[in-house]
């Protein structure tokens, strides 16, 4: 996404600033800046995000566990989730 974004901001960069030539690499370096830490803000934020549905993981509700299950294993791979056929986390 960050990628694509940055592509964009030069695209649109260029088209707008195409007529000041000099000044093009100026605002280009500054809105990657910008993009960057943007980027950087969102990924502490959606890792807060992640960590806090991991923890939360608590349920009796077997039809949830089971649906929920192949997503939970995959991002929160560090802690182990059992789902036991009577329903309910052990």
């Amino acid at each position: 996404m960050f990628n694509h974004l940055d592509f964009l901001t030069n695209k649109i960069l260029g088209k707008l600033f195409g007529r000041f030539p000099e000044l093009l690499p100026e605002i280009a370096e500054i809105t990657h800046e910008l993009l960057e830490r943007e980027k950087e803000k969102t990924q502490v934020y959606v890792d807060g995000v992640i960590d806090s549905e991991c923890g939360y993981l608590f349920t009796n509700d077997y039809s949830y566990l089971i649906k929920r299950s192949k997503v939970i294993n995959v991002s929160c791979s560090k802690k182990e989730v059992i789902v036991p056929k009577g329903g309910g986390i052990a």
